[in-house]
């Protein structure tokens, strides 16, 4: 099983060149996530999304209703899935400036 890289709110965006960039955020992305991004995998040709994945979209971006993982796997894409099982993690965050 791959070990996640990056955990948060994964925002897609598709570039002018047809490629994707995904961001990872603890901040939503509806309250400023795209200026707090941590991670960003960019110049993806595809990606993987998890079905169980709830997205947003607004406009040219989508990105992840709740927290996920974002992980390489072996074949070099990028993969967005559901935390696991247990994960204790808690994304809050409160940004100034």
């Amino acid at each position: 099983m791959p070990t996640p890289t990056d955990r948060g709110y994964a925002i897609i965006q598709k570039t002018a060149d047809g490629t994707y960039t995904v961001g990872v955020t603890v901040v939503k992305p509806e309250e400023g996530g795209l200026d707090h991004v941590h991670a960003r995998y960019a110049r993806q040709s595809s990606f993987v999304i998890d079905k169980s994945v709830a997205l947003v979209t607004s406009g040219d971006l989508v990105w992840t209703k709740s927290p996920v993982q974002v992980f390489v796997d072996p074949r070099g894409r990028v993969n967005v899935g559901p935390l696991a099982g247990n994960s204790r993690l808690r994304l809050s965050a409160s940004v100034n400036g």
